[in-house]
């Protein structure tokens, strides 16, 4: 089985540099073509208006589809190395934590008030 569809959509066999680059490249050019293509066909390329929910969908869906193409093509890579495909989930897993722990910290650590070479201290209020 060889071609495009062997390439991207089953976790058999292996695939050399070469080709795990150029798929790679590819996808990622192809997504963000969709996404681009999908966000200006339904909003029009007004910003304010937004994207509906059939938008939000739409993106959600292809974004999953490049998932699960990305992890083919390095489990066929894996296999080129002579390693399971299997070895990829701790990273995957450890992304998705990283992600969402650096999201939950960012969102609840408290304002560093002083010595804080980013912003000005805060104006003093006086009580009356």
């Amino acid at each position: 089985m060889s071609g495009w569809k062997w390439s991207l959509f089953s976790h058999h066999g292996c695939m050399t540099r070469k080709q795990y680059w150029a798929y790679w490249l590819a996808t990622v050019a192809a997504y963000f073509s969709l996404v681009f293509f999908i966000f200006f066909a339904t909003a029009g390329g007004d910003a304010e208006k937004g994207i509906g929910v059939g938008t939000g969908l739409a993106l959600v869906a292809v974004s999953l589809l490049v998932v699960v193409v990305h992890i083919q093509i390095r489990t066929k890579r894996l296999h080129d190395c002579g390693w399971s495909g299997w070895l990829q989930i701790p990273f995957i897993i450890l992304d998705f934590f990283t992600v969402i722990l650096g999201t939950v910290l960012v969102g609840v650590l408290p304002p560093k008030t002083e010595n804080n070479k980013y912003k000005p201290p805060p104006p003093q209020t006086t009580a009356k």
